[in-house]
């Protein structure tokens, strides 16, 4: 069975923005209810830096745009889909699945550190 780690109170992600953590020295772009790896796959753009609409996330660099649920490539230049992380959000708490069993520290898009 999976194991989900705590990143995030829901409270600390605004509808519509999202935060990046790293879980197993990879970073995680997580959403209110969604998780996906945080390298866009044309040029490696930071996606949780990007804008998010629904289930629609766009790159900040060149403005491809990926389904969040899906991880699919909807809009070029990406050719390629992202990986969804495993995710569930509760009334109070957002996690992902852990992707080992180490535990790694991770930072919020603000500059806060965590440990995840």
């Amino acid at each position: 069975m999976a194991e989900f780690v705590k990143v995030a109170s829901v409270s600390d992600i605004p509808e519509g923005e999202m935060e990046i953590v790293e879980v197993d020295a990879e970073e995680v772009a997580v959403a209110k209810f969604y998780a996906f790896q945080n390298a866009c796959t044309h040029r490696e753009g930071p996606l949780g830096q990007g804008i998010l609409e629904g289930e629609v996330v766009e790159c900040p660099l060149h403005a491809g745009q990926f389904n969040v649920r899906t991880g699919e490539a909807l809009q070029e230049p990406p050719e390629e889909p992202v990986k969804p992380i495993r995710s569930k959000s509760t009334a109070t708490t957002s996690c992902v699945v852990v992707l080992s069993a180490k535990i790694e520290f991770g930072h919020r898009s603000d500059g806060r550190t965590i440990r995840i």
